[in-house]
């Protein structure tokens, strides 16, 4: 499974993003968006960052079975597949 992942990466399929200070501050921009709603969007930290490096990548698509993740994405205007 290694090597497959590896693959995807070297192919441009995935690509790798770094923790920097610009993904920090993306990461605490969505989860004060997603916190002030009424009632607030719970989000988890790894979901925080992977929506925070989606939008750094300008992304607008999101592939997730995770209903947390989901609907925070959905907040933030990207597309979620398998479509709700």
């Amino acid at each position: 499974m290694h090597d497959s992942f590896c693959a995807l990466i070297s192919s441009g399929q995935f690509t790798e993003e770094a923790i920097t200070p610009e993904l920090e501050a993306e990461f605490y921009d969505i989860l004060d968006s997603c916190l002030s709603q009424s009632p607030p969007i719970l989000l988890r930290t790894n979901d925080g960052l992977h929506l925070a490096a989606a939008r750094r990548a300008n992304e607008s698509e999101v592939v997730s079975t995770d209903k947390g993740l989901r609907k925070a994405a959905l907040f933030l205007g990207f597309t979620v597949f398998p479509a709700p």
